[in-house]
């Protein structure tokens, strides 16, 4: 018997692969064959890490992509920007391949919320496609009025220890001054023309 395959894309950092991860393991426990797709740069750090847990989920299967970056690039802190920009534009079309390229058609992917490329190369495949959120509901749906936040200049939110970071933000559909400007999530301390904030808003939007 064949089991649904299911392909699974987070973004590449620690974040958000642990609980992409897990999903991946409860899928496997659920009798799917599970194909999780990472950067090229990760699975070097984690092949060791892979093998054992192979072997608790002998049902997932690790392949990876380039990301578009040189190998020596850091690919954290400040420079995670060149990350998000290069997988949103390079990684769609080897991702596509890939996925055409599988013996095992694919029943479904599920990619992370920043990697809106899959879900692109999925509809162009006739591919159901879901968007895993990896963080709360809450700023997920933050995500979706920081265009709203920026124009009523609750963004960049006050910084800590600032006598404003308390105030009530009655911007937000359903959590009307219930969150405050020291609750928005960290990248509404960034300056709104900062490029990560605009491509983390473009992607958290994505319908």
């Amino acid at each position: 018997m064949e089991y649904p395959h299911v392909v699974i894309i987070p973004f590449p950092a620690q974040g958000h692969i642990k609980p992409m991860l897990m999903l991946a393991e409860l899928l496997s426990q659920a009798s799917f064959t599970v194909t999780f797709v990472n950067n090229e740069h990760t699975h070097r750090r984690i092949d060791a890490a892979e093998h054992a847990f192979r072997r608790r989920c002998p049902g997932i299967k690790f392949l990876s992509i380039p990301d578009g970056l040189p190998p020596d690039h850091p690919r954290t802190g400040p420079s995670i920007v060149d990350l998000l920009l290069s997988t949103s534009t390079s990684c769609k079309p080897i991702f596509k391949d890939t996925i055409a390229s599988m013996s095992h058609a694919p029943a479904c992917i599920i990619s992370d919320g920043i990697m809106s490329f899959a879900i692109d190369a999925a509809a162009e495949l006739g591919i159901p496609a879901i968007t895993f959120r990896t963080y709360s509901a809450t700023c997920t749906w933050t995500y979706f009025h920081l265009q709203t936040l920026i124009q009523h200049g609750e963004i960049p939110a006050p910084a800590d220890g600032s006598d404003d970071v308390d105030k009530p933000i009655p911007y937000i559909p359903g959590l009307e001054n219930i969150i405050r400007s020291r609750d928005l999530p960290s990248i509404c301390k960034l300056d709104p023309e900062d490029r990560m904030q605009l491509t983390l808003y473009r992607d958290a939007t994505y319908t």
